[in-house]
Order: C-alpha cells, then structure tokens, then sequence
C-alpha cells in the first residue's frame, strides 16, 4: 500500500487511491479492455490487493465512473434551465444542455456500464435519472399538456434518440437542431398556457 504523506490525512489519502483507481477503470473501459481486478491495479500502478482496501467489487468501479459524471452533469443542466423563465425555453435548455452533457461524457458508453452492474449497485444512478426527469416533467406540466407525463417521456424519447445519434458520431450542432426542432414542436403542439 503507498504510504500516507505526513500532510496528507487519511481520508485525503483514500479519496486518492481511490479516484486512481477510478481513472484506471475508466481508461481501460474507454479502449475496450475488460475490466479485471489485475488490469485495474496494473493500469493504477498498485499492489493487487489493494483494490479491494478501497471497493468491495471490481464492478463497483464501474459504478464509480459513471457516477463521477453525475454532479457536474445535473448541475449543468440545472444552471441551463434555470437560466430561462419560459417552460419551453426552460424545456429546450434541458435537451440542448443533456445533449451537450452527453457529448463529452459518451451517454451510450456510460449506460453500457450500468446495465452490467447488479440492479442495488444501480440505486445512485436511477435516482439522478429520476431528478433530471422531474425537471423536464414540472416543464411540461408548467405547459398545461393535458397528459404531461406522456408528453414528457416523448420528449425524452426524442432525447434518447440524440443520445443514440451522438453515439454513432453524428456532429452535436446537427443533433442538437434535429432533436430541438421536433422537442420545440412537441411542446407547441401541447401548450395551453
């Protein structure tokens, strides 16, 4: 195990090896090496029994690496709608702004973790997936849609299929005007207020 620098606390320390341990995970999944506990401590430069000071599984890394995406993404799209008074504006700045998310962290590529992990492992992950949801449905509520669940999930259904299309390498300026062009017209076509 490295040893603990005399300025470095404990907990300092374990948030280090830890965060190590996580890029490695990430680094190996990103060139599509299978994710084992040896490949994880070589990538890290540690001693193989050190994985498990800081996880209980291997795939509890990659749990870790999807979820170091989650904050910096939610807030981003929080900021993004907030920026906006209108709830179709405010709706359109939470597609643009997940499109432009999911671009940089590869939102295919993440979810392809997730459903390899065992569903309690999945808990953190669904509940950032039912916040960011609750946002685009008190939007389509604000609309006055007369069936705003139904119209929220087309809208994120359209969002999916950005997703997707990013995923393949589509160009975001291209998606990012397919996907809002029909998000915008989903959402004139149920407006009452």
């Amino acid at each position: 195990m490295p040893k603990i620098a005399a300025e470095t606390t404990v907990r300092e320390h374990r948030e280090r090896m830890l965060a190590t341990l996580v890029d490695a995970a990430e680094r190996i999944l990103v060139e599509g090496g299978e994710l084992t506990a040896s490949a994880v401590v070589a990538e890290a430069g540690l001693a193989r029994n050190s994985l498990y000071r800081y996880v209980g599984h291997v795939d509890d890394l990659k749990v870790l690496v999807v979820a170091r995406y989650l904050p910096a993404w939610s807030q981003a799209v929080d900021e993004a709608v907030r920026a906006h008074d209108d709830p179709r504006d405010r709706a359109l700045a939470y597609v643009r702004q997940n499109l432009a998310e999911a671009a940089v962290a590869g939102h295919g590529r993440l979810m392809s973790l997730v459903a390899t992990v065992d569903p309690a492992s999945r808990v953190q992950l669904a509940e950032a997936h039912v916040t960011m949801a609750r946002t685009l449905g008190d939007q389509v509520r604000a609309l006055g849609a007369e069936h705003p669940a139904l119209v929220a999930a087309v809208v994120d259904g359209i969002l999916a299929t950005g997703f997707a299309a990013l995923d393949r390498g589509e160009p975001l300026e291209v998606v990012e005007q397919v996907v809002t062009t029909a998000v915008a017209a989903t959402l004139d076509a149920v407006r009452t207020r």
